[in-house]
């Protein structure tokens, strides 16, 4: 949470358009417990951060959550790109 929070200061001191960008939360590491308590302290921790985004459980070591994560960031950045196609 503390490290979180200080990406975040140091993202604003950096630059604030930066800041502004779309960010997404991934926790890692689902595999280290069971599913439910994985799940709670995940839905715990976007909780206490207030993040608005999306976010994604997942597990580096087993795959477990990537295919979702890939997939939400090929629609995310499809997305963007209609939208610039939009715009020009």
């Amino acid at each position: 949470m503390k490290d979180a929070r200080a990406i975040i200061l140091e993202l604003k001191k950096f630059d604030a358009a930066l800041a502004k960008k779309p960010r997404w939360l991934v926790l890692n590491k689902r595999d280290l417990m069971p599913d439910a308590q994985a799940e709670e302290l995940a839905r715990s921790i976007v909780r206490r951060l207030r993040f608005r985004g999306p976010h994604f459980l997942v597990s580096g070591a087993t795959g477990r959550g990537t295919q979702e994560l890939c997939a939400a960031a090929m629609n995310f950045l499809e997305e963007r790109a209609r939208e610039e196609r939009a715009q020009s």
